[in-house]
């Protein structure tokens, strides 16, 4: 606990969240999904080299700016220079990693996670719950845990189904 506050000033912007593209009607483009793609990868690579975990990654904390994305909203993020896992239940359930729910620790990979969530809802423009319906019925999941572990298969079915370019793209920054 702290007696002080940080302010921050930040610009307007003006086109909202990235959460408009999973709600929207029109169709985006694969190479215009891609390119925010990877600006969200670089954000994300540039958080880690930091030592730093968003543990929030989600399309709502994903700003627009003449068109490129920023991650935004860091109140879940922490340091992570001690080099120990984090055993705190932070994020929001539906982009949160099954290693989160284990109780057993995690590391920045959780932030991984949760954007291949979020890139299988620019794609399919449905909410987790909307596309965890569409799965096939071996697939039906009983529990919240159960439902993050089955939308992790969902997710690298997904980047198969996309082909090398995206595929590249994701393991170039993250590997």
């Amino acid at each position: 606990e702290s007696n002080y506050w940080a302010n921050f000033i930040v610009p307007y912007f003006p086109e909202g969240d990235m959460q408009q593209i999973v709600g929207s009607t029109k169709r985006h483009s694969e190479q215009r999904i891609l390119k925010y793609a990877l600006h969200i990868c670089c954000s994300i690579a540039s958080l880690h080299a930091q030592d730093m975990m968003h543990r929030d990654i989600k399309p709502e904390n994903m700003l627009l700016w003449n068109d490129i994305p920023y991650l935004f909203d860091f109140e879940e993020g922490v340091l992570t220079r001690d080099g120990n896992k984090q055993e705190t239940f932070k994020g929001t359930p539906a982009f949160m990693a099954p290693e989160i729910f284990s109780g057993k620790g995690y590391d920045n990979k959780v932030d991984v996670y949760a954007f291949g969530v979020t890139l299988v809802q620019f794609m399919t423009r449905q909410t987790f719950d909307e596309f965890h319906n569409t799965l096939p019925e071996e697939c039906s999941a009983f529990t919240t845990y159960a439902k993050v572990v089955q939308d992790e298969v969902a997710v690298k079915v997904l980047i198969k189904r996309l082909g090398s370019q995206v595929t590249f793209a994701i393991c170039k920054v993250f590997l």
